[in-house]
């Protein structure tokens, strides 16, 4: 196998986003060069994409359910990035200035949402929170897929009926 070379332009792969206490931040893995607080980059979300420029605003890793803030991180290695969660709805690549776009293929999940639930909050005031909740859902839960319904209903879908629970719960 070949050995990264960390001065190479980075591109990282974003698979998932990750609430924490600081706000939601992508998580991906670095395939080359090496990422680092204040670069600049281009994010693309599909093939054939122009992509979003963005500036990272943290690098850092997972620590089980923390956060903690490193300046950067060479290839090879799975990151959380901050700053760039806006431009990405589930996965994306990113790539800093110079290099080329070459976004990798989204991944297939072998389960799709087959579970559906009609949700409404308690109090007819809080309507917003409940779209701006089921909005960031929708972003952190690759399976989740949130639409209104032609009713007007907001509907939940998702894996199985424990996975709804957890997620509306």
């Amino acid at each position: 196998m070949e050995e990264c070379d960390s001065e190479a332009p980075a591109s990282v792969f974003i698979s998932k986003i990750i609430p924490f206490k600081q706000g939601t931040m992508a998580f991906g893995r670095v395939f080359s060069g090496t990422v680092k607080t204040g670069d600049s980059v281009t994010i693309y979300t599909h093939a054939g994409d122009k992509g979003k420029n963005k500036t990272i605003t943290s690098v850092g890793v997972c620590m089980g359910a923390k956060f903690e803030a490193i300046s950067s991180m060479p290839c090879g290695n799975t990151v959380v990035i901050g700053g760039v969660d806006s431009a990405i709805l589930k996965e994306a690549t990113i790539c800093t200035a110079g290099q080329t776009s070459m976004t990798f293929k989204h991944m297939k999940f072998a389960v799709a949402p087959v579970v559906q639930v009609a949700v409404k909050p308690k109090r007819a005031v809080d309507i917003d929170k409940l779209d701006k909740g089921l909005k960031k859902l929708s972003k952190v839960d690759q399976l989740v897929k949130v639409f209104r319904a032609e009713s007007g209903e907001y509907v939940v879908a998702g894996a199985g009926d424990l996975h709804i629970e957890i997620c509306i719960g």
